[in-house]
């Protein structure tokens, strides 16, 4: 044990406080893992909606750029411009739809339909340049090259729309499992610290009584005995800290008190003692006085006391009449 109340108070609280702090951080550990998952709602089904949007948005521009190529593109260079922007287009809605092809490799269903999709929108270029051609054969004719791909787009338009739903709904339903368990896990969380807390207050509570509060009351009820003259038991001391300095100092005390308690019984005996023999003494001498008075026969007579005529005077010392006259009283 340490040689220092302070420093052992010090360890206490610094025990309770990091076992307070990694219960805390245990707890928020279990938040990260759903912030975790919010991250990969994010980089999943939100990420892959957000592709599809913009797999769309490209495939609406390319068919504008079809139009433009039947209303503006009579003359070649205007074709060939527009045509190029239409590629470009393709390419974009392509490119996007991979992505989402590439991230949606965990999930098959998904994945298939993406492939589909990417499917639909080639074959859906195919009739687009089936399309032109028919448009330049019809020498510019822009109702030949619409009636080259009338309706061919919306199957592509519909998966399209299909697939963003779906991941909305799925991007929804997660979020809500999501934040059901992030609420769960902070409730859980904070019962836990709650309830941690006091059960550290409660460990401290008792390590306390025992390690301080126990000792203190029992040397305070040692002293109290000590007031009392109890000196029959000494204090053990187990400890090294100031309370074991106190300890000790309680059975110096104890020593001193016992020494100095059998010190005064001795000495109250013998002046008990001295005292029966000095009373002894006296009333032998009183005795001694006493026979000595009446064997030596001078009983002496009070010349101040007045007698009654016929009357023998009183004896001063001896209290009766001895008949002695006022010639033998004055000695002569």
């Amino acid at each position: 044990m340490s040689r220092s109340l302070r420093l052992q108070i010090l360890s206490l609280l610094s025990g309770s406080l990091v076992l307070v702090l990694l219960i805390a951080l245990a707890c928020f550990h279990f938040l990260s893992n759903n912030v975790q998952a919010y991250r990969g709602l994010l980089d999943g089904p939100l990420h892959a909606s957000q592709l599809v949007d913009e797999a769309n948005l490209q495939f609406k521009i390319q068919v504008q750029e079809w139009k433009n190529v039947l209303l503006r593109g009579k003359l070649p260079a205007d074709r060939d411009k527009f045509w190029g922007q239409f590629e470009e287009q393709e390419r974009l809605v392509q490119d996007a739809l991979g992505k989402l092809s590439d991230m949606a490799g965990s999930d098959a269903a998904l994945k298939g339909k993406v492939q589909m999709l990417r499917d639909e929108h080639r074959t859906l270029g195919v009739a687009y340049r089936k399309g032109r051609d028919a448009f330049v054969a019809a020498g510019g004719d822009p109702v030949a090259g619409d009636q080259a791909v009338k309706g061919v787009d919306r199957a592509a338009s519909e998966q399209m729309t299909q697939l963003v739903e779906q991941l909305r709904q799925y991007s929804n339903a997660q979020s809500q499992s999501i934040s059901s368990e992030a609420d769960r896990t902070i409730l859980i969380g904070t019962l836990v610290m709650l309830v941690s807390a006091v059960l550290v207050g409660l460990l401290t509570l008792w390590m306390v009584n025992r390690n301080l509060i126990a000792p203190i009351r029992a040397l305070i009820d040692y002293v109290a005995q000590l007031s009392e003259g109890k000196f029959g038991a000494r204090v053990e001391v187990t400890r090294q800290d100031e309370l074991g300095r106190l300890a000790v100092a309680a059975n110096t005390l104890r020593d001193f008190l016992a020494d100095t308690f059998t010190r005064l019984k001795r000495s109250t005996a013998d002046l008990d003692t001295a005292g029966g023999e000095l009373n002894a003494i006296a009333s032998l001498m009183a005795q001694g006085r006493a026979v000595r008075a009446h064997r030596s026969g001078g009983h002496g007579h009070d010349r101040n006391v007045r007698h009654r005529p016929g009357s023998r005077p009183a004896c001063r010392r001896c209290g009766q009449g001895c008949g002695r006259s006022r010639s033998q009283r004055s000695g002569r």
